[in-house]
């Protein structure tokens, strides 16, 4: 019997959390055991320690298809193309080893893997302190990743940044040779996800929840330094509006305005979030957001007499008259901008 869905699990220092993440998958089979026979499971070790791999070999009689792939430490990204070159399912779907997998969710979806579609997108239960918040989108089958680009484009609702609320068609990774950038430092699921909507043509977001994402203190990104932050938020942000504006047939040129505008101002939003918890970056980042979105403003009388160029991101009143600013240099000058994200 085909195998339909590889499940690809990078582990690296997440020995607290994969036990549970392995034995919330093994409970999701055993609600519809015949999918045992159609699911395969690749644990990825990124230089895991050698006793976790040892316990995680115990879990080779729980799973019928189960395999464990060794590698020295070299990244996240890394570690899922390995597991991509092994997989044999028809499609593949990642979960983070600190993450659970929703109980129901093997049951719910065993039928959408007959509908040969390029690509699924599922909801996500996020828990975070004591509160569970549900990431939900609509039931909708998009004809083509055009249709997909322009609702994305009007509504900014679809999950599109993550990789393990999605199922990938395997033959659309290997036939176009997409791979994880294994030289980003954040944001590779991201660039992968804009690379493979270039070629998947009918897409499925559903309202099923997939996975328990869990916010793990020890394991935040939002509090580890980064080199060059900025750098990397501009280029992916230049990546997703190459990839939304070149699929989008049936968007006006004002809806493709509001869509950067506000997708760059989240961006800096996002950047901004972080200083707290890293001052070096603050130090490192705000000197180059000045210099590309604040400079022309200030160069305005009115503006400039309303928000400080070193204080201005230290206040919500500030940030707002600046993010709308910035939203209406680049609905004016939206041919310059376009440049700018096409360079």
């Amino acid at each position: 019997m085909s195998i339909k869905l590889t499940t690809i699990i990078p582990i690296y220092k997440e020995e607290k959390y994969i036990y549970e993440c392995l034995d919330s998958v093994h409970s999701a089979i055993e609600k519809v055991k015949a999918f045992d026979d159609l699911h395969e499971l690749i644990i990825v070790s990124d230089g895991a320690d050698d006793n976790v791999i040892k316990n995680l070999h115990e879990y080779d009689k729980r799973f019928k298809n189960y395999k464990i792939i060794k590698s020295e430490h070299k990244g996240v990204a890394t570690a899922r193309n390995l597991g991509i070159n092994e997989a044999k399912g028809k499609y593949i779907t990642f979960i983070d080893a600190d993450d659970r997998l929703c109980e129901d969710f093997f049951s719910k979806t065993i039928d959408l893997l007959d509908l040969d579609k390029g690509l699924f997108i599922f909801s996500i239960k996020r828990y975070e302190d004591d509160k569970i918040i549900d990431w939900k989108i609509e039931d909708k089958i998009y004809d083509s990743n055009s249709d997909f680009a322009d609702e994305y484009i009007k509504t900014r609702r679809a999950l599109i940044y993550p990789n393990w609320n999605k199922f990938y068609k395997t033959s659309i990774i290997h036939d176009n040779n997409i791979k994880f950038d294994e030289s980003m430092e954040f944001g590779e699921d991201r660039l992968f996800n804009y690379e493979y909507l270039r070629h998947c043509e009918t897409i499925v977001t559903s309202s099923i929840f997939k996975n328990e994402y869990i916010k793990r203190t020890d394991h935040s990104l939002s509090t580890k330094y980064f080199k060059n932050y900025f750098n990397l938020a501009i280029k992916l942000h230049k990546e997703k509006m190459k990839c939304f504006i070149d699929l989008s047939k049936n968007v006006s040129i004002d809806e493709i305005k509001n869509f950067v505008g506000y997708d760059i101002t989240n961006e800096i939003d996002k950047t901004i979030a972080r200083f707290d918890d890293n001052k070096q970056e603050e130090i490192e980042n705000i000197g180059l957001i000045n210099s590309l979105y604040l400079a022309k403003c200030l160069s305005y009388g009115e503006f400039g007499s309303k928000v400080k160029l070193d204080t201005w991101y230290k206040t919500e009143e500030s940030k707002k008259i600046v993010y709308n600013e910035i939203r209406k240099n680049i609905y004016e000058d939206f041919d310059d901008y376009k440049k700018f994200i096409y360079s």
